[in-house]
């Protein structure tokens, strides 16, 4: 009914019982599962976006719809027959803004195609005007409706009044063309029905006329349920709602319970979403005064479902709302003129536009809400620009960004006051970078997500090495203990080298990283290469250790007894027989403890074998001289080991010798021991001058200090004369032997000089012999001033210093030169009496 004009005429009562809605019209059965009265919403009997979505149902759709509620129709030969059946034709009609579109004349049409054609013409829902039809006359499911149901099908232009209904509106096709239009009209803000206002308090009558059976208020949610109550302005009392599929009491109505059942019985809830609307494929929308914004995320859905539940509807209805564009979480008050943040179905205010660009939003893309849409939303307090993460991570927005806080000291470094975090939440910024994590320059950082921790200097991330990181302690040093950031955040840094037991500064100056701080490494090229290169803002906060490290050095882990030689660039192990050997060997025989990572760090090499040592490799007949800490002189034959003093042979595999390196064939008589030259005769070094070292053939080998230790020195300087088992005697001259006639002829020859080397005839075998020496020959000197004394002080037998060797004690040493220990210790400034090395010169009084 559209028009209220007074009393009740008793010649309409049954008419306005039925437009009115006083009338309980059942249903052709109750569904399986009945509704529940208590359910029905006064203020929403349904949704904007079900009432008006025209394009729920073909006319296929309608007409199955039809067929299913009337199985055998029982309508007499002279009545118009059941809806499912029926047929008409109608004229051509012109639309009128703000109700309906023209339709074009059409001729002997099913009412399924007329309602399909009205509904899509005056944007009302098909679904809408069959429960209509029901509800006004019961044509859906009556077998033998009558001229007059139809002719005033959905009740327009039917007042209380004497003359009833219009004429000008009877017929089908003008009932559901001008009723749905009104009903399209209702709401129209240009139209003449403005006092049901959405958003607002109202109160509705239960029954018409009478005082005495009272009212209800309520909040009218919606345009659709306003056009209800224009259409039939009576709510239903609790007796009517308790009695769903009957009749309640004498305060009754039933018009708007009775479209509500009607609808939900047939098509489901008619509560399908109010502002917030997508089709059955594709995006969800938000519908703000007849245009949609796109929303462009689940988590933006989330924010506004206070709006209420997102209505699935037809696509060619969705369509029908322009689209202004993709919705981001800014949202204005058109009242205050004020932006807000929507977030978890709050709205939080922003301070400013330049607040609003931090968070990467421009005010020029806020959606103006209506009021009833704002006031939907929970005011949630100001924006701040800390956000908390899931995992109470702190981040500031700055600049379009999210920089996660390593903590307070970091923010307090960077000026940056830790306000109270806004409501926002971490999910919803989706739309923002994560930025450059706000933390102290050399602060500690464990990553969340991969369990690394690391340290942050100059916006870079240096991962710590896991075994380095159990060795070493870095909180000792180094703020941020405990503090974590997130992998994404860590992912905005550069990636430094991952730091290791070992670094280096810019400069090249290498560190052993110890429990106490870093020691010095003087002679880096002999430890590791290319070490991790650290800031000077992260070395300059480890304290420096006074002690410093030097190659050759013999090391042990910190956790494990076994010693290992550091020496060009190798860790090489040493075994526990040839421990005391190697340290004596070495100009520092003190054993440095280091951490397994450490170690782990450094190349690995070959096992150490002593200096000195004459080796065999195993199933071959190759036979070396270790020489020092990395050489081997291939040793050709028996008797040149034995010519050189050498023990037995040590049997070892070639793997052992993979840090050595071969240098060669030892295989001559030429032999220099800290740059003097030696001759080698029958298992002796014996000191010569450079002259007559030139004299002697065989190519000359430099040994290594700590080789020429293990071996034995004559204590007698040599000459170029020789004299073999046989008595008989010789002058090397150029590579080779002239014999000499006679021991007269020698001594002749001698002068003052220095006396024969006595020989095998192995050794004399060696040289070719050349021409006799002429009996004439003068005095052959040699140049010995320098070569004595030089080779003398190598042995130790200097009048000014001595050359500690293998075996030496400092005791020894004092009784072998007449003096005191305690002399030896004050000249020489030693600090332990019981320490000496190998190749160290002690001043003698």
């Amino acid at each position: 009914m559209f028009k209220v004009l007074g009393k009740f005429w008793s010649a309409a009562l049954v008419l306005t019982l039925a437009v009115f809605g006083l009338v309980a019209i059942p249903s052709e059965h109750e569904p399986a599962v009945a509704l529940d009265g208590s359910k029905f919403n006064p203020g929403l009997i349904i949704s904007d976006s079900v009432f008006y979505d025209f394009g729920t149902m073909k006319v296929a759709d309608i007409q199955r719809f039809l067929d299913a509620r009337v199985a055998i129709c029982r309508a007499a030969a002279d009545r118009p027959g059941c809806l499912k059946d029926y047929r008409i034709s109608h004229p051509a009609v012109t639309g009128s803004a703000g109700r309906c579109e023209s339709l074009p004349a059409k001729n002997n049409i099913t009412a399924a195609e007329l309602i399909h054609d009205v509904a899509r013409a005056c944007g009302i829902n098909p679904r809408v005007i069959l429960v209509k039809l029901q509800k006004e006359q019961g044509l859906v499911t009556s077998t033998d409706p009558s001229p007059r149901a139809y002719d005033f099908a959905l009740g327009m232009d039917c007042p209380d009044s004497p003359s009833g209904c219009s004429a000008a509106s009877a017929g089908f096709f003008w009932q559901l063309y001008k009723g749905a239009g009104q009903l399209k009209w209702y709401n129209n803000p240009a139209g003449s029905f403005t006092w049901l206002r959405p958003g607002t308090v109202i109160s509705r009558p239960y029954y018409p006329n009478s005082s005495s059976c009272g009212s209800l208020s309520f909040r009218l949610e919606n345009k659709a349920t306003a056009a209800l109550y224009y259409y039939t302005p009576y709510v239903p009392n609790e007796a009517a709602l308790r009695n769903l599929y009957s009749t309640g009491d004498s305060c009754s109505s039933y018009g708007n319970r009775n479209f509500w059942r009607f609808f939900s019985d047939w098509f489901g809830s008619p509560i399908g979403g109010g502002f917030l609307l997508k089709a059955a494929k594709g995006k969800t929308f938000l519908i703000v005064d007849e245009v949609k914004y796109r929303i462009p995320n689940a988590e933006l859905r989330k924010s506004l479902s206070p709006l209420g539940p997102v209505g699935v509807i037809s696509r060619d209805y969705l369509d029908s709302f322009p689209t202004v564009g993709e919705m981001t979480p800014l949202i204005r008050n058109g009242t205050t003129d004020r932006y807000f943040f929507v977030d978890a179905g709050k709205r939080i205010r922003f301070e400013s536009c330049d607040q609003v660009q931090d968070f990467g939003l421009s005010c020029d893309s806020a959606v103006t809400l209506t009021g009833p849409q704002f006031t939907a939303l929970e005011a949630g307090g100001d924006v701040t620009n800390l956000i908390i993460g899931a995992d109470n991570e702190r981040f500031i927005v700055q600049a379009g960004q999210l920089r996660e806080v390593l903590d307070d000291a970091s923010a307090a470094e960077a000026g940056i006051p830790l306000t109270s975090p806004s409501a926002i939440r971490m999910s919803s910024l989706s739309n923002l970078s994560i930025g450059k994590p706000i933390a102290a320059n050399g602060s500690l950082a464990l990553n969340r997500q991969t369990g690394v921790q690391g340290v942050i200097a100059e916006d870079t991330f240096f991962a710590i090495d896991k075994d380095t990181a159990k060795d070493i302690d870095f909180s000792v040093w180094l703020s941020g203990q405990g503090a974590t950031l997130g992998g994404p955040s860590i992912e905005t840094l550069a990636k430094g080298r991952v730091i290791q037991s070992i670094v280096a500064s810019a400069a090249g100056e290498q560190y052993l990283l110890t429990p106490s701080g870093k020691r010095l490494i003087q002679d880096t090229e002999n430890w590791i290469k290319n070490p991790p290169v650290l800031p000077e803002s992260i070395l300059e906060k480890i304290p420096t250790s006074s002690e410093e490290l030097i190659t050759p050095a013999v090391v042990r882990s910190t956790t494990n007894s076994t010693l290992f030689l550091v020496a060009n660039g190798l860790l090489r192990p040493i075994q526990t027989v040839d421990r005391k050997a190697v340290r004596a060997s070495l100009p520092d025989p003190t054993v440095h403890r280091i951490s397994p990572s450490a170690l782990n760090q450094i190349r690995k090499g070959s096992q150490v074998i002593p200096p000195g040592a004459l080796v065999r490799i195993a199933n071959t007949n190759r036979s070396f001289l270790v020489d020092g800490l990395n050489r081997l002189y291939r040793i050709p034959n028996a008797a040149q080991a034995s010519s050189l003093g050498l023990g037995a042979a040590r049997t070892v595999s070639k793997a052992d010798l993979s840090s050595y390196v071969r240098s060669g064939k030892l295989a001559g008589v030429r032999v220099r021991c800290n740059g003097q030259p030696h001759i080698v005769v029958s298992g002796k070094l014996i000191p010569v001058s450079e002259a007559t070292y030139s004299h002697y053939p065989t190519a000359s080998r430099d040994l290594s200090a700590g080789t020429c230790a293990t071996l034995s020195f004559s204590t007698e300087t040599g000459s170029r004369f020789i004299r073999t088992s046989d008595k008989k005697f010789f002058l090397i001259e150029q590579g080779k032997k002239r014999p000499i006639a006679s021991r007269a002829q020698y001594l002749k020859l001698r002068g003052s000089g220095a006396s024969f080397i006595a020989v095998d005839n192995a050794f004399a075998s060696r040289f070719t012999t050349g021409t006799n020496v002429a009996p004439d020959t003068g005095e052959i000197a040699d140049d010995l001033a320098s070569a004595s004394l030089n080779s003398l002080s190598v042995l130790g037998l200097a009048t000014k210093s001595y050359t500690v060797k293998m075996g030496d004690t400092l005791s020894a040493i004092a009784t072998q030169f007449g003096t005191t220990v305690s002399r030896l210790v004050e000249l020489n400034s030693i600090q332990d009496a019981n320490l000496l090395y190998i190749g160290q010169v002690l001043k003698l009084p």
